[in-house]
């Protein structure tokens, strides 16, 4: 059997995917931090998705995450704020991921309760980026789709 006879007969299949900009509009990054001076950070998690919102005010970030729907939210807290928010429980369940960076060494176990979603306390940026990079990149994996077109049967099979 030749090379051309085979292709024919063995159905092509084909790996899609949502275009970059719909996959940016699916993952949320949320960064709470009441001082906005954090550019460094800022243009690394830019990099990573298009999707990246501060809020420097609690209470605009606990409306905003209560209005979200759709998209996986990645929640980024800095160690001095996580108390603030962990009181406000109730609105973790639309949350994804919660990633903690602190700066002072402090005994973070009570945080990782089951209805928190927290993946992880981070005290280097550089372990902080590669697992928030990690993350976003097993949800983009589970957004692909896969299509199995048959060259021969496609006008007389449904796809759906």
């Amino acid at each position: 059997m030749t090379a051309r006879q085979l292709s024919s007969e063995i159905p092509m299949i084909t790996k899609r995917s949502f275009p970059e900009d719909d996959n940016d509009e699916q993952i949320i990054i949320i960064c709470f931090h009441p001082n906005s001076q954090i550019e460094d950070m800022n243009k690394q998690l830019n990099q990573m998705n298009n999707h990246v919102i501060f809020h420097t005010e609690l209470e605009s970030c606990i409306s905003f995450i209560q209005s979200v729907k759709n998209e996986k939210i990645f929640l980024i807290i800095f160690d001095t704020y996580v108390c603030k928010l962990v009181s406000h429980i109730d609105i973790f369940q639309q949350v994804h991921s919660i990633l903690i960076f602190y700066t002072k060494l402090e005994d973070f176990k009570y945080l990782f309760h089951e209805q928190l979603n927290t993946i992880g306390v981070y005290h280097r940026l550089d372990f902080f980026y590669s697992v928030l990079q990690e993350q976003i990149n097993l949800i983009a994996e589970q957004f692909f789709q896969w299509t199995f077109y048959d060259q021969t049967n496609f006008l007389k099979r449904d796809l759906s």
